[in-house]
């Protein structure tokens, strides 16, 4: 679930900057999704192996016996409301992920609308499309940077989900 909020958040990136329409078969789940999606997808499974998560999800395996035996007790109806209200907190995260790209694209969005308001005779879809999708290119280029301690606390908090379903809490 944790790589799927990357993938939202790529999708609403890419239909805003216009590339919506450029897709590709995700080989994880044999949808189409834009390049963007893809390409956050794909940073995402890089700093999986990077922040060493390949390890704590064997961990978290080996607890999992532990914490839930084979043949015994189910998962609580609280653990699986604890579930419920962490997909909710993953939008929070697909938000906050591409909040700053859909912001500035909406300003420039705004700025052509004052430019084909002022200017009728300027053809703005000719002119609109390729600024979009160089400004919302180099948006995301900039944004970058702030990607790694997003991913990073995305899977703190999967992995805090999973010991909490696994507790029964």
């Amino acid at each position: 679930m944790v790589f799927l909020v990357l993938e939202f958040a790529g999708q609403i990136i890419a239909q805003q900057m216009g590339l919506g329409f450029a897709a590709m078969v995700d080989p994880g789940s044999g949808a189409q999704v834009p390049v963007i999606s893809q390409f956050y997808v794909i940073l995402a499974s890089l700093m999986f192996f990077a922040f060493d998560a390949h390890l704590k999800l064997v961990e978290l395996l080996a607890d999992s016996f532990q914490l839930l035996p084979v043949g015994g007790a189910s998962f609580a109806p609280a653990a699986l409301a604890g579930v419920i209200a962490w997909s909710g907190e993953l939008l929070g995260f697909g938000v906050l992920v591409m909040l700053p790209v859909v912001a500035s694209l909406l300003v420039v969005n705004l700025a052509f609308g004052v430019m084909a308001r002022a200017a009728p005779q300027l053809n703005i879809f000719a002119v609109g499309f390729p600024v979009m999708i160089l400004f919302g290119t180099v948006v995301v280029v900039l944004t970058l940077g702030m990607l790694p301690e997003q991913t990073e606390m995305l899977f703190a908090s999967g992995f805090g989900a999973a010991y909490d379903l696994l507790r029964g809490r």
